[in-house]
């Protein structure tokens, strides 16, 4: 059901790039992670001060290695 909202969703994605070595290794449990604490947060299983938890261990799990690599990509093709 969510996941339909999120590929529908009218956000650009700017990076255009091969997938990081990251990626391919986290991006499914990072996903994962995502998606099961928004479901929870939105069903009213978790309190949305939840939210910020979610976040530091996401980027804890290779969140902020995807963000380092994606914008290591960027200095390389930025205009």
């Amino acid at each position: 059901m969510l996941q339909k909202f999120f590929t529908s969703a009218d956000v650009p994605e700017y990076f255009q790039g091969a997938l990081t070595k990251t990626m391919l290794s986290r991006q499914e449990l990072l996903t994962k992670m995502q998606m099961d604490t928004y479901i929870e947060v939105i069903y009213g299983k978790k309190p949305a001060a939840e939210f910020d938890s979610f976040v530091a261990k996401w980027r804890s799990s290779g969140g902020d290695n995807i963000i380092q690599e994606v914008n290591e990509w960027y200095e390389t093709v930025k205009p």
